[in-house]
């Protein structure tokens, strides 16, 4: 789900972790002891993708508003970019804003690297 709504965004999406200038890690709930080590051990730029993120649970402000505060306890505890993802039908278009957090963290690096 994660690559589709990247792909329908326009970024390449590639299955060879060599070639590819961000990397993703999608959680679900919580971050295991496999989660942190795979953050720890990252050699390049990742983000950190909260699936199924309006499951969360009940609180103040409904599931979304959950979903965006357990994001942001995820990236305090790891220092790393984390967006929330809520899946719609296989028909919905992604959250424009959820690929516009990943775009932007994209943008800089192919920037960066871009030769004009």
């Amino acid at each position: 789900m994660v690559a589709a709504a990247l792909t329908a965004s326009g970024v390449t999406v590639t299955p060879d972790a060599t070639a590819a200038d961000v990397h993703v890690l999608v959680i679900a709930e919580a971050l295991k002891p496999e989660d942190h080590a795979r953050l720890a051990a990252a050699d390049r730029p990742i983000v950190t993708v909260l699936n199924k993120a309006d499951l969360t649970g009940l609180g103040d402000g409904g599931p979304l508003t959950r979903a965006h505060r357990r994001a942001a306890h995820c990236r305090a505890l790891t220092g790393v970019r984390t967006v929330p993802m809520v899946a719609g039908s296989r028909h919905s278009k992604p959250s424009w804003r959820f690929t516009r957090r990943l775009c932007t963290l994209h943008a800089p690096i192919a920037s960066s690297t871009s030769r004009t």
